[in-house]
């Protein structure tokens, strides 16, 4: 039958194969804001999953607010990006202003870009103004004289909830637009 040879060494036991030990997760800082000019600059973002409602609401940001979600107000700040998915009802006043989404309702800005994708009802008030091919826009435009009534005031805390030289405004009411890809006259 079965005998121990006892010149060879006896067989080892079998194990359990060792469990890798655990390491501790690499702790990750914040990527560094951009810089611009040397200082550091901020976005804020409305993602495209919120919506800010509100009568006399007024959003102000002391640099770039991209809005790709949908705000029924104002937005003010040092410049405005209304993204793709980006809807605006009320106005919009920023010292550049870029539309890729919709607004309905007054922009004023110093450099005003509409691309091609953009949906504006609305009249515009600009010093600069750019149309791409296929923006769709209802409206009329405006280039004041005085440079300085474009800028927007971007003071927080104002009891009386409109800037020193934002115009009054009617927004437009709500209308279901259709992004235009012809050219119109």
């Amino acid at each position: 039958m079965f005998s121990r040879n006892s010149d060879k060494e006896p067989a080892p036991a079998t194990q359990a194969p060792a469990l890798p030990t655990r390491q501790p997760m690499p702790q990750s800082s914040p990527p560094p804001a951009p810089s611009v000019s040397g200082g550091s600059a901020t976005t804020s973002i409305i993602g495209s999953d919120l919506a800010i409602i509100g009568s006399g609401l007024k959003i102000v940001a002391q640099q770039t607010l991209q809005v790709d979600g949908e705000v029924q107000g104002d937005v003010v700040g040092s410049q405005i990006i209304v993204g793709q998915t980006g809807k605006v009802t009320g106005l919009v006043n920023a010292e550049r202003v870029q539309v890729n989404g919709a607004v309905f309702g007054t922009i004023r800005g110093v450099e005003v870009t509409l691309s091609s994708s953009a949906v504006v009802e609305g009249d515009i008030f600009h010093h600069s103004f750019v149309l791409e091919q296929g923006a769709h826009f209802e409206g009329r435009s405006r280039r004041p004289k005085d440079r300085q009534e474009l800028v927007p005031d971007l003071a927080i805390g104002q009891s009386n909830g409109a800037g020193a030289t934002a115009a009054p405004h009617e927004p437009a009411p709500p209308v279901q637009a259709t992004a235009s890809t012809e050219p119109t006259s």
